[in-house]
């Protein structure tokens, strides 16, 4: 724990030169401010990072950080300082906290190691807005280096089949309302039933923003889980920038409680909302056919939504306006990555999130800072890509550097996306596949015209335990080869499908 003896006020909090341990204060009452990763500088001002949160935020045995609940202990002076909060709605605003005397020991503390990563939905408070601008960039803070408190690695709940196969199939962009096109559902159907998958992610945008209430949040959600429910397969999925958007519509079906709602249903894998950044990070590890021990596994991450308004006095013009994985989310995988392979060895996976990387782009033109179609010629034959590109390459605005992480671990033969609903393309950068898989609902936008469903689909993936590298590959299935009604018009359901009962 950091010494606190002599504590100056006015402390200046400056994220580039955090590092340490972390102090949270909760006040009991309506707010909770955490004083993250700070020290004392050698000009003698004290440094860090902090954020706000609205709520008591209540620690669990296993949330990282150092909680002070109840009056603050005796090691405690004064902490009277001014800081500047940032918020989507107002920018940045100065913050005077004011933390008296303590007149009792009556503290309960719990010591753990933290990371400093920026919630998503808080307010943020740093010491300038260019020192928030670098973390939100990507530069981490030197606390970033301090390792998270040790990751469990997660139990299987998956099984390779008697003969060492397993199929995963990867649906996105669902993205409907209560009421969605009944073609959606017939796709996702005839997919299930030709392939017969052990595990379905719907990879981001759910659904749209259209619902109206949370029980129309919850239909348009049940409509395109129905198909894998009904067949008893189990299922997953990440969050995109749409799922959160009827919220203007007073819904206040926030992620979390999206979140909340499909791990009710009984196939459902999503792991429940912990303190990582985002609401639908999770492990699933595959268990081999002939033990308990994991033969491949599943990343699961959230992408986010969209970029603030500005970061450092700057707005995003110019710029892709979606948001990015986070370094802590970033710390998240590498833990328990790690972990995984102290138990189990190094276990091979596929990682699945909405919002494409930098690297889909850079891979799609052979460079990074040129998007020349001239070049691609040259891209297909290094990265053997296949498929299609019919819109630009909407990756978050910042490089969030998962891919050099995935290079570190080693661990992820494949990183998959959405988001761009006509894009399906794939290849190999480096060593790791990067791709799409093509939009599956027959609501949002597609090629357009007398073509506009042409490209509604989905991907499979292919795992043989028996193989050198169990990952075998990877194939698109489209629905106009199903015979599936291509009519550009809209087919929506008569009415939702029920709901289940709880």
């Amino acid at each position: 724990m950091p010494d606190t003896e002599g504590l100056l006020p006015r402390a200046r909090l400056s994220p580039a030169s955090a590092q340490g341990k972390a102090l949270r204060y909760c006040n009991m009452a309506t707010t909770c401010v955490a004083v993250t990763s700070w020290k004392l500088s050698p000009s003698g001002a004290h440094q860090g990072f902090c954020h706000v949160r609205q709520g008591c935020f209540k620690p669990k045995p296993r949330d990282a950080g150092v909680y002070l609940r109840g009056p603050v202990p005796l090691l405690f002076r004064r902490l009277n300082f001014m800081l500047p909060v940032y918020s989507h709605e107002h920018g940045f605003e100065p913050l005077a906290l004011d933390i008296p005397r303590p007149v009792s020991r009556k503290a309960r503390i719990f010591m753990k190691s933290t990371s400093t990563s920026v919630p998503r939905r808080g307010i943020l408070l740093g010491g300038t807005a260019a020192a928030l601008s670098g973390i939100l960039a990507g530069a981490r803070p030197a606390a970033a280096s301090v390792p998270l408190a040790k990751a469990s690695p997660a139990s299987a709940k998956l099984k390779f089949g008697a003969n060492g196969k397993f199929k995963i199939v990867q649906f996105n962009d669902t993205q409907d309302g209560p009421r969605t096109d009944r073609r959606t559902l017939e796709l996702m159907e005839a997919v299930l039933d030709a392939e017969k998958p052990g595990f379905v992610v719907i990879n981001g945008d759910v659904i749209d923003g259209s619902p109206n209430s949370p029980l129309e949040v919850k239909q348009a959600i049940n409509n395109v889980v129905q198909p894998m429910e009904s067949r008893k397969i189990p299922w997953a999925l990440t969050f995109g920038n749409h799922d959160e958007d009827s919220t203007s519509h007073g819904t206040k079906m926030t992620e979390a409680k999206i979140l909340d709602f499909v791990r009710r249903y009984d196939y459902n894998l999503n792991t429940k909302e912990d303190d990582v950044y985002g609401s639908s990070n999770s492990q699933l590890l595959i268990a081999s056919a002939r033990s308990n021990k994991p033969a491949f596994g599943i990343w699961l991450l959230d992408s986010g939504r969209y970029a603030p308004d500005s970061v450092g006095g700057q707005d995003f013009e110019g710029l892709m306006s979606y948001d990015w994985i986070r370094p802590e989310q970033i710390d998240w995988y590498r833990e328990a990555s790690g972990a995984t392979e102290r138990r189990h060895g190094k276990v091979d996976s596929l990682m699945f999130f909405h919002i494409p990387l930098w690297e889909h782009h850079h891979m799609w033109f052979g460079s990074q800072f040129t998007s020349n179609e001239a070049d691609h010629a040259k891209a297909v034959k290094k990265h053997g890509i296949v498929g299609v590109k019919n819109e630009e390459v909407y990756v978050g605005a910042f490089n969030s550097g998962l891919f050099a992480a995935l290079q570190e671990r080693g661990d992820v033969r494949g990183a998959y996306c959405g988001h761009d609903h006509i894009n399906t393309y794939m290849g190999n950068y480096f060593g790791i596949e990067l791709g799409y898989g093509p939009g599956t609902g027959f609501g949002p936008y597609g090629v357009g015209g007398a073509q506009e469903h042409s490209l509604r689909g989905a991907r499979v993936f292919e795992l043989d335990e028996h193989a050198k590298n169990v990952y075998t590959g990877t194939r698109t299935i489209f629905a106009k080869d199903l015979g599936i009604n291509m009519d550009p018009a809209r087919k929506p359901l008569d009415q939702p499908l029920p709901l289940p009962q709880d």
